[in-house]
């Protein structure tokens, strides 16, 4: 029955695998937040109407796509802990220009023609993220299976994965129960009509909202970028795990 911790001790150990579990948590986390958020945002910050909304679909399509053609050419190109680092670079930026360009009122004024097609722009790059950041990491912390063998002699893909499935399922469940507590400190209640709610609750929803998405981002960056693992390392490890293995 010690097993499974005894397991945990072990890949916790390795300092790649703390370095992307941390970070993917903590970018996770934000956007957990963020898309529990993201029907009150929608419906009461930026007052979108449903039909609006539903185009939502061709940005996040045109997103998945992107993303896929994109980071199989990035991927050659650069190593993974860098390209993690500049993904939440682009979330922070993305989060910044939009949400805090609203409430520093530099954005045009809800109704304006111009606002809808920047949030459909806005949410793509949010998506395309997302997408990102569950890619690489997952291709990361399976680099990360040869160099704990290496390490230790001992290959963990399971239990690796399985730390990876938990964050997933923690950051979803913790960043729903954080952006409740956002709504309750806003004043936002669910039975609120577009339109009705007063500034004061709106910006207080917003600059909530702003905070998580730019902080915990800006967090998981700094984590990404202190990993040292390149392709290059990771050539080594494979090169001297097949001699071990003949």
């Amino acid at each position: 029955w010690r097993d499974p911790l005894n397991d945990y001790k072990l890949i916790v150990k390795n300092r790649h695998f703390r370095l992307t579990i941390g970070a993917t948590l903590i970018f996770g986390l934000s956007m957990g937040i963020y898309f529990t958020l993201y029907i009150y945002l929608a419906t009461y910050f930026w007052e979108f109407t449903t039909d609006q909304l539903s185009g939502t679909i061709v940005s996040t399509l045109v997103a998945t796509v992107a993303a896929f053609m994109l980071l199989s050419k990035l991927g050659k190109r650069f190593d993974k802990p860098h390209l993690l680092a500049a993904i939440c670079v682009l979330a922070v930026i993305n989060n910044i220009w939009f949400l805090g360009g609203r409430l520093m009122g530099v954005l045009p004024e809800n109704g304006d023609p111009l606002i809808y097609p920047l949030f459909l722009v806005s949410s793509a790059i949010g998506v395309f993220t997302l997408i990102a950041i569950n890619v690489l990491s997952t291709s990361l912390l399976a680099d990360i299976v040869d160099d704990q063998e290496l390490a230790t002699g001992t290959r963990q893909e399971g239990v690796v994965f399985a730390a990876r499935t938990f964050a997933q399922k923690a950051t979803t469940g913790l960043g729903g129960l954080i952006a409740g507590v956002m709504l309750d400190l806003s004043g936002i209640t669910s039975d609120a009509i577009p339109g009705s709610v007063d500034e004061n609750t709106l910006q207080a929803l917003g600059g909530l909202a702003c905070f998580s998405v730019v902080i915990l981002p800006f967090i998981a960056f700094f984590m990404y970028n202190r990993l040292r693992y390149s392709r290059a390392d990771h050539a080594k490890v494979r090169a001297q795990l097949d001699v071990m293995s003949a």
